[in-house]
């Protein structure tokens, strides 16, 4: 069936090949092509179409194995390379500053500290954002210039 569409799809769009209506007037036509000893035009268009089919398969195999083959010949050494030069790369990032984060190996209990500093240099930078948001939020709801009275933070955001 599959072939019988695709000899349909070539013969009726060039012009070589004919186009059979089953299966069955495709068999006969091949059959009359291998007994006879008559070559017709009908004949050399037939084989053309049936070579042509031939090789354009061979071809997609080729092309299929190949490239099999060389995913999986000139991959397989990157990818068994490939977390190591991560590792190395971003430890380079790391020590060069490029990750935001500062060079150096240093105490945890240093870094420990210089984590909460910036934590409550935050927090303060956080509730002045809040304050100058709800006087903002006052003057534009009531027409004030006096800010409503502040609601409690909740336990998570004082934290």
């Amino acid at each position: 069936q599959q072939q019988q569409q695709q000899q349909q799809q070539q013969g009726g769009g060039s012009g070589g090949a004919p186009a059979f209506e089953s299966y069955e007037e495709l068999v006969a036509s091949f059959t009359e092509v291998l007994t006879s000893r008559r070559v017709t035009e009908q004949m050399r268009s037939l084989m053309s179409a049936l070579v042509s089919e031939i090789i354009s398969a061979w071809r997609q195999e080729f092309c299929r194995m190949i490239s099999l083959k060389l995913n999986s010949f000139f991959l397989m050494p990157f990818c068994q390379n490939l977390p190591a030069y991560l590792r190395r790369s971003m430890l380079e990032l790391g020590e060069a500053g490029g990750l935001g984060f500062e060079p150096g190996n240093q105490p945890r209990e240093g870094r420990m500290e210089q984590l909460r500093e910036e934590l409550s240099r935050l927090t303060g930078e956080k509730a002045a954002l809040q304050r100058i948001s709800s006087r903002m939020q006052a003057v534009a709801f009531t027409g004030r210039s006096r800010p409503l009275p502040r609601p409690p933070l909740a336990k998570s955001a004082q934290g």
